[in-house]
């Protein structure tokens, strides 16, 4: 099977070196447009019931913006590194960052850049860890429109 184009999902994890250099190979196997994307998580900074009736709530959330803007600087500045390796190999590729939910995003862009092929790590959460954390890799396998590549690694999760 040959793919014309690959979404990468990375997080920062040492797993994703793994997942991105396969992922790399295969692009340029297929000499296919890489999509290296990243989705942060989006974690609820605000308790609004104490917010609004304290008066905090402007400042809280002025407060989360910044540090999201920041974030998003550092998050941006982790893609780049990919996307030079990327184009060291003579790739064209481009990147992608989204904020919440890992899974429903990555199908999300998968599907709307029409992408062959998505290539994601494994954490290796089984039984109740898997039940109670969740799976992204799971979610993504069973609700891609494309193929699914979930590269197993030896890194540190």
């Amino acid at each position: 099977m040959s793919y014309q184009k690959i979404l990468v999902a990375i997080d920062h994890s040492e797993r994703a070196n793994i997942v991105f250099e396969e992922a790399l190979h295969l692009a340029k196997e297929n000499q296919a447009k890489l999509l290296v994307f990243y989705c942060q998580p989006f974690e609820e900074g605000i308790n609004l019931k104490r917010s609004v009736y304290s008066g905090e709530f402007i400042t809280q959330v002025q407060d989360l913006q910044t540090e999201l803007e920041r974030e998003e600087e550092g998050d941006r500045a982790f893609l780049a590194q990919y996307l030079e390796k990327a184009k060291e190999y003579g790739l064209e590729a481009e990147c992608g960052l989204k904020r919440g939910d890992a899974g429903r995003w990555i199908c999300s862009v998968a599907k709307s850049w029409q992408a062959d092929l998505i290539a994601i790590g494994r954490r290796g959460h089984s039984g109740l860890t898997e039940l109670f954390l969740g799976s992204v890799s799971n979610y993504v396998l069973h609700h891609a429109s494309c193929s699914v590549l979930i590269v197993q690694g030896k890194g540190k999760a």
